[in-house]
C-alpha cells in the first residue's frame, strides 16, 4: 500500500510540500490495512462506510477536509482502474448517509425490464444536456444528487440494473430525500 501512496503523491496532483495528502490518505491505507486488505484494489463499499463510521476527529469539519483528501486519492486510483470511481463519490459528506445497502436477496437478478448500463460518464452527459436545455441549478443539483446515488447502488450491485430493483433501492432511499423526493423521483425517470 506504501507504493499506491508514493505512486499517487509523486504524481504531480498534489504540491510536494502539502503533507495533509499524505497523513490522510496514509490513515485511510493504514485502517485498511489493519482491515487485512494489501491493496486498495480489494477495498469494497463496506469497508469504506466502514471507515467512515470508525474514522474519529475531534470535529466533523476535520472530518470532512481529511474524506475529501482521501477522495483525491480514490479518483486518481479509479483512473488507474485500481478502484471503483464509485468509492470516491461516495465518500461525500453529503451523500455517505444516504447509501442504502441492500442485501443481494432482496434484489430480482433477472428480469424482463433490464436496463442500459449506466457510466458516469453517461451521467455526466446527461447533466450537460439538461443544462445546456437550461433547467434551473435546484434542478441540475438534485438530479445529479439521484443519478450520483443511483450510480453508486449500481456500483456496489452489478446485477441490479432492473427497473424493479430501481424502485426498490429509490423506496429505500426516499426516506432520507426529504420534501424534494419527487424532483428525485422525476430525475429518475
Amino acid at each position: 500500500m506504501k507504493a499506491e501512496l508514493d505512486d499517487f503523491l509523486d504524481n504531480g496532483l498534489v504540491t510536494p510540500d502539502d503533507d495533509r495528502y499524505r497523513i490522510a490518505c496514509a490513515r485511510f491505507l493504514l485502517y485498511l490495512q489493519n482491515k487485512g486488505l494489501q491493496s486498495i484494489s480489494q477495498l469494497d463499499y463496506s469497508g469504506l462506510l466502514d471507515f467512515h463510521k470508525d474514522d474519529y476527529h475531534k470535529s466533523s469539519i476535520s472530518k470532512d477536509i481529511y474524506e475529501d483528501l482521501i477522495r483525491v486519492f480514490l479518483r486518481y486510483s479509479s483512473d488507474l482502474k485500481k478502484c471503483s470511481l464509485g468509492f470516491s463519490l461516495a465518500l461525500n459528506k453529503l451523500l455517505i448517509h444516504q447509501i442504502v445497502e441492500i442485501p443481494d436477496a432482496e434484489l430480482s437478478g433477472t428480469s424482463p425490464t433490464v436496463l442500459p448500463v449506466i457510466s458516469w460518464s453517461i451521467i455526466e452527459r446527461f447533466l450537460q444536456e439538461m443544462a445546456s436545455a437550461r433547467y434551473k441549478n435546484t434542478v441540475l443539483k438534485s438530479t445529479k444528487h439521484i443519478l450520483t446515488l443511483y450510480y453508486i447502488f449500481l456500483d456496489m450491485h452489478s446485477f441490479s440494473r432492473t427497473e424493479e430493483n430501481l424502485w426498490l433501492w429509490f423506496e429505500h432511499v426516499k426516506p432520507f430525500l426529504g420534501v424534494g423526493w419527487k424532483q428525485h423521483r422525476h430525475s429518475l425517470c
